[in-house]
């Protein structure tokens, strides 16, 4: 490879024993090295970031990103139980191997066609249903009216409210999600 430049973090580390790092690298191309950025006397760092979004503590996450945590799929069909109960969900394809927040159901927003609407979204396998093999996307848009079947969109995570129930029926289901959207 030929790269015209390269960023890297001041305590960046690579190779064996992670025996490189930046002041290597710069032997043989143009680096620039980018200063470390620190919350609270603190260094930011992925690490931290992910582990945030994999506990489903999202308001640490977003604080240290300092924007919401995002994923974006494209919506496909799922087996339309949320609407039978008056709460049609959007079941998102994720166009990435992004990092799931931790199973459970999340306030937040869904961006459609560049407008933003309130959201709650669920992570996790819906087990009332018919329980799936690994957690899903579904989103739940409030005040929209629409076929969102094939459409791209942009969820943002703002805050986990509750951990995945298995609830005794339907009804059961539909009542707390009632509870959830207030």
């Amino acid at each position: 490879i030929n790269p015209k430049k390269i960023y890297c973090g001041e305590d960046y580390k690579f190779g064996l024993n992670a025996s490189g790092n930046a002041e290597y690298l710069k032997q043989y191309f143009d680096v620039e090295i980018i200063k470390l950025l620190k919350m609270k006397q603190k260094k930011i760092s992925t690490a931290d970031i992910i582990s945030y979004i994999q506990k489903g503590e999202l308001v640490s996450a977003n604080e240290l990103l300092n924007r919401p945590y995002r994923l974006t799929g494209t919506v496909v069909k799922g087996l339309g139980n949320g609407k039978k109960i008056g709460f049609p969900t959007a079941n998102l394809d994720l166009d990435f191997d992004y990092y799931l927040p931790k199973e459970g159901v999340y306030i937040g927003y869904a961006f459609i066609d560049d407008v933003k609407y309130k959201a709650i979204i669920s992570v996790g396998t819906h087990p009332t249903i018919q329980t799936l093999s690994k957690p899903i996307i579904e989103v739940h848009v409030l005040n929209f009216e629409g076929n969102l079947y094939g459409k791209f969109i942009d969820v943002a995570f703002i805050k986990r409210i509750r951990n995945i129930i298995t609830f005794e029926s339907l009804e059961h289901l539909a009542k707390q999600l009632e509870k959830d959207k207030e």
